[in-house]
């Protein structure tokens, strides 16, 4: 008969009787719960940050149903874990529940082992494979680790690992990654001036030749672009149509021009005159005839 695989199955509690030396074996329960809450909250992406560290909430209902000890039980277990610095509790929420983080103390509990003590371990494990193997039973040490995991669950991961993942985590979030590979950063209204002035400069011969002198199309241009900047119009437009925007907005300031110079344009001026001539003595303007009297 397999003891330990009918003690596993889906019972499982990981237990650590150094913490439980240290703070008490009921510590040592809620905090084997604890880790393995974390991990599946983990693989689930479901842990929340609060100031940068990550917490995961369980019930004390979901605590007893899991480690059988009571919610006077609890708390004082969980009060101890939080007295000795391996987690830290918050009150979150709506409804308000009771947040757990799992900190470092525990890795670095794991890391001061010595270097001999871990031979010594290894020496002892070692032994105790080969005496097992000697007896003919082939039930191995590794065999029964895998055994004593909760059904579904692959073997459970050492606590560094899991605290190497949470401080990977913790200095990913340091780092500012920028995911707009489009992001382009906008000009400065004195680079764009510079860029503006050169593009309208390249249409000097287009637009000049008989109609303005250098000194006239300098002032123009300085009008122009100056307007363009203190407008913002200037961010809306990409450096690679600045060119092309030059072009388009001095072809309707030339054509305006020219408009305003032409007979055309004399000729409403003398129109608006003559009405506005009319309007100061009160006469009747025919062009104004009302006929709705």
């Amino acid at each position: 008969m397999n003891l330990l695989s009918i003690l596993g199955g889906n019972a499982f509690v990981m237990f650590n009787k150094e913490l439980a030396h240290e703070v008490s074996v009921n510590g040592a329960i809620i905090f084997g719960q604890l880790c393995s809450s974390y991990e599946s909250f983990g693989s689930k992406n479901m842990l929340s940050t609060y100031k940068g560290e990550n917490y995961f909430y369980l019930t004390s209902e979901t605590i007893q149903e899991e480690t059988a000890l009571s919610y006077k039980q609890q708390v004082k277990a969980i009060k101890d874990l939080e007295t000795a610095g391996y987690i830290k509790t918050v009150i979150m929420g709506s409804p308000a529940r009771k947040y757990f983080h799992i900190t470092n103390k525990i890795m670095e509990q794991f890391t001061e082992i010595s270097s001999d003590k871990r031979e010594e371990l290894n020496e002892e494990d070692n032994q105790e494979t080969i005496d097992v193997g000697t007896t003919g039973d082939n039930f191995r040490i590794d065999q029964r680790e895998e055994q004593a995991c909760i059904k579904g669950q692959s073997k459970p991961s050492p606590f560094v690992q899991a605290y190497k993942d949470i401080n990977k985590k913790e200095q990913d979030k340091k780092i500012n990654y920028n995911f707009n590979c489009n992001f382009k950063k906008p000009f400065t209204p004195e680079k764009f001036k510079v860029l503006l002035t050169n593009a309208c400069n390249e249409f000097y011969t287009t637009f000049s030749v008989g109609r303005y002198s250098k000194k006239q199309w300098n002032t123009l241009i300085v009008k122009f672009v100056n307007d363009t900047i203190e407008s913002e119009r200037y961010i809306n437009v990409p450096e690679q149509k600045i060119k092309g925007y030059a072009y388009k907005c001095l072809e309707r300031i030339i054509d305006h021009n020219e408009y305003k110079n032409s007979e055309e344009f004399a000729d409403y001026q003398e129109v608006m005159r003559g009405l506005n001539r009319n309007d100061s003595k009160s006469v009747a303007n025919p062009l104004l005839y009302n006929w709705l009297e």
